[in-house]
């Protein structure tokens, strides 16, 4: 009489596999298969070990992202530092001006003196303003391709956008953070660099600044 069909699957070789078998999924004999209806059929402490690693693989992944997200944040984070600090010296920039553009006589009545002092010092400001400028709105080109950076972005149109960032896998998406996170470093440093040159020119242009309001004062009172 033949087997019936709920005696289980047969071994490789033709033997039934016994109670305990079955549940490890591993039988004591070398196979590592139990071929059911002409298919392998893998034990189920392989297919755990499997997913487990699976799962390990994504759980890295994963981590490369948020590290990439978190060494993103991190640059981001001096950016209002730099911000706050070019204000101030606009600040200081325009309140110095105003202050000298009050106290001077009309143009004709420019002595030598006061015209040498005003024009040094107008050139020193100037070149201050120019470096916070720079320094306000720096170069930002680069991140072609880029589906983190806003700049190409906003080259797209919405639903091309979200296709192409749905469709990008986890180990993409990181480096694109990473490389955004180098890109903003880049930026970071220019305004920076701007920022301390035109904290030099500022410092520059005070000692004619005050020359300048000296000789104001004593030509009024003469």
């Amino acid at each position: 009489m033949g087997a019936r069909a709920t005696d289980g699957p047969l071994l490789v070789g033709g033997r039934r596999p016994t109670q305990s078998e079955r549940y490890i999924g591993r039988p004591t004999s070398t196979p590592e298969e139990l071929v059911l209806g002409g298919a392998p059929w893998y034990s189920p402490r392989t297919t755990s070990l499997n997913g487990k690693r699976m799962s390990q693989v994504e759980g890295a992944h994963k981590g490369q992202v948020q590290a990439a997200q978190s060494q993103l944040g991190l640059v981001l984070g001096f950016f209002p530092r730099v911000d706050a600090l070019l204000a101030v010296l606009l600040g200081l920039n325009v309140a110095m001006l105003g202050v000298a553009f009050a106290r001077a006589p009309a143009i004709g009545e420019f002595t030598g003196a006061q015209a040498v002092a005003t024009f040094v010092y107008l050139g020193l400001a100037a070149m201050s303003f120019l470096h916070l400028y720079k320094g306000s709105f720096p170069d930002t080109e680069g991140g072609v391709g880029s589906l983190v950076y806003f700049g190409e972005i906003s080259k797209l149109e919405p639903a091309d956008y979200v296709e192409r960032f749905c469709q990008q896998s986890e180990v993409d998406l990181s480096r694109a953070l990473l490389h955004q996170a180098w890109r903003n470093s880049c930026i970071l440093i220019k305004k920076f660099n701007s920022l301390k040159v035109a904290y030099r020119w500022l410092i520059a242009s005070a000692a004619p600044w005050g020359i300048a309001i000296l000789t104001f004062q004593s030509g009024k009172g003469t």
